[in-house]
Order: structure tokens, then C-alpha cells, then sequence
């Protein structure tokens, strides 16, 4: 059973290893030890992190890895007097956030307490009806595209109780490209039409140069 376990551990870190985030990696090796990078590098840029050449189990002990980095250090910076904030988005998070998955106890936590450390929080998913309780409890705001599935309305209609029969039907005939926006971001809820995206270089600057152009009313990003 031992050899059992060693051997997945060194092919989860050799998968990790190997797994690379633009020209760095996030595993480093030091007099023996092996430790995940904690760079300021993560600030104040826009990280993509590929999760796909991973397993779903490799997945999901690398994303509780980096969450529990990001809680610890945005904790320790708040109790510090040290001002920043850093929104993380998890994709597939119906995958990462449901009862049969480990690393749903975090996610949990940061979108119970994250937010008075400067922590923010975006779960997008297709099966939101498979996201656990505990978590969707905490979320403030809603976008969704149009729905169909029985078992997801049932769970927007218990998750947005305050949502208008009007609305409610209005969701399963969405058009492509329209969202309802229920939450409080907004006074009242809304059906938004999305913007059609913008093409992007892919290099670093393109992106800061758009979020600047983005920002208004003065907000500035520090780069």
C-alpha cells in the first residue's frame, strides 16, 4: 500500500512539475525540498492556469494547494495592514465544488471569509445544481445564460427565491448572448445583452493595456 502511495505521489508531482504557467513553473525544488512558488509574480497580473494536461485528482490537489496559498498570505497581509485584492475564478467549478470533491471544504472557505481578506470569488459552471450548498449559499450575485434542465431550475428557484415568476420564465428562453442578472450587484434583476469578445495578443501588456482602457471613473491598476 505504501509503494502504492509513493509512486502516486511522485507521478502527481512530476505532473505538477512539468506544469507550467507562462515562461515560470509553480513547483520549485530547493536543498531537497519541494515547496509551491509564491511569487510576486501573481500580482497584480492576470493568471491562466490550464488545468487540462492534469487528472481530475491532480486537479484538484493543485487548485487546494494554490487556494490555501492565496487564504494564508491574503490573511496574513489583512492582519498586517497590507491592502490588496485578487479575484480568483475557477472554471468547471461544478467539478471542484461538489460534495464528492475534496477541495470544496476550501472553496467553501474562501466564499465564507474570503472577502474580508481581499479575496473575491467567480464559480462558472454548467451544472450549478451540483455545486453544494455551503458554497452557493455565499454567493451575492447570479449571472446566468439560459437554463433547461429541470434540476438546475429547481435549484436557481431555491437559490433565488426572490426572483419573479417573469424572470423565472424568461431564463429558459434566454437568446444566445443574453444573461439574467439577479443579485447584489444590481438594484433589481436584469437581462443583459454580453459584449462580443475582444481579440487579445495573448501577451501580458495586451491584456493590462485593456483592462486600463476598461477602468473607469480613475480606478488604476499598479503595474
Amino acid at each position: 500500500m505504501g509503494e502504492n502511495v509513493d509512486e502516486l505521489f511522485n507521478k502527481l508531482l512530476e505532473d505538477i512539475r512539468n506544469f507550467s504557467i507562462s515562461d515560470y513553473n509553480i513547483v520549485k525544488e530547493e536543498n531537497g525540498e519541494v515547496y509551491l512558488e509564491e511569487s510576486n509574480k501573481f500580482i497584480p497580473r492576470v493568471i491562466i492556469f490550464d488545468l487540462y494536461p492534469l487528472s481530475i485528482e491532480e486537479q484538484r490537489i493543485l487548485i487546494d494547494i494554490l487556494l490555501e496559498i492565496a487564504y494564508e498570505k491574503y490573511k496574513s497581509w489583512k492582519f498586517n495592514n497590507k491592502t490588496d485584492i485578487l479575484g480568483i475564478v475557477i472554471e468547471e467549478a461544478h467539478r471542484f465544488a461538489s460534495k464528492n470533491s475534496e477541495v470544496s471544504s476550501r472553496i467553501s472557505l474562501i466564499a465564507r471569509e474570503g472577502r474580508k481578506f481581499g479575496l473575491g470569488l467567480i464559480l462558472v459552471s454548467q451544472v450549478p445544481s451540483s455545486i453544494i450548498e455551503d458554497i452557493t449559499s455565499q454567493l451575492n450575485t447570479f449571472i446566468l445564460l439560459k437554463i433547461i434542465n429541470p434540476k438546475d431550475l429547481e435549484f436557481i428557484r431555491k437559490t433565488c427565491p426572490y426572483l419573479s415568476r417573469e424572470y423565472f420564465e424568461a431564463l429558459t428562453k434566454l437568446e444566445t448572448g443574453s444573461c439574467l442578472a439577479v443579485g447584489l450587484a444590481l438594484k433589481n434583476p436584469a437581462i443583459l445583452k454580453v459584449i462580443k469578445s475582444v481579440e487579445v495578443g495573448g501577451t501580458e501588456e495586451d491584456i493590462d493595456n485593456i483592462i486600463r482602457e476598461r477602468i473607469l471613473y480613475g480606478s488604476k491598476i499598479n503595474s
